[in-house]
């Protein structure tokens, strides 16, 4: 779905039927166990995080300064897929990305969750659900990677919980 740079109305009017698409795959998705992990539906939450934060001065804002790139591996399927808020732009994309920051591993259920607000981040780190790989090997403490998803203080942390966020408002509303 593309937008064009210079028409807000158009632009809010895609973005309204991208979000009802969304949410109801999202909610079809809860309501059944995953047999087969959408890969796709990791990036309609991309995409439409990336048109929501167009929309949204606030959301636009914060993240106009960040250098990051989140990437997550769904180990029972062996897929990868990232997202990056780089030079106020944000891109996404299926694949090992490019320069990561930080990489999440773990299942389809668990990362899906992460994703739409559903699961919390620490708890599944703390229970062993995910893995956290931060990209610099000396920053690899438990200290780090705790930091590396706290929304207050780190770059990575803010773009996770920006996307949480929006998610969880959306289903949970």
């Amino acid at each position: 779905m593309e937008f064009e740079g210079n028409s807000f109305q158009g632009n809010i009017k895609k973005l309204r039927k991208l979000l009802f698409k969304l949410v109801k795959d999202l909610k079809t998705l809860n309501s059944k166990p995953l047999k087969k992990f959408p890969k796709e539906m990791m990036l309609k939450i991309f995409e439409f995080f990336k048109y929501y934060a167009l929309t949204d001065d606030y959301l636009s804002s914060e993240l106009k300064n960040l250098d990051v790139c989140i990437q997550f591996y769904v180990k029972d399927e062996d897929y990868y897929s990232w997202i990056s808020a780089r030079n106020n732009n944000i891109e996404f994309g299926n694949g090992k990305g490019v320069d990561i920051t930080v990489t999440f591993k773990g299942s389809k259920e668990v990362l899906l969750g992460i994703l739409s607000g559903q699961a919390d981040v620490i708890w599944s780190l703390d229970d062993g659900d995910i893995e956290i790989k931060l990209s610099n090997p000396e920053a690899n403490t438990r200290k780090n990677k705790y930091a590396s998803i706290d929304g207050y203080r780190s770059q990575q942390g803010l773009l996770l919980m920006s996307i949480r966020g929006i998610m969880n408002d959306l289903l949970f509303s």
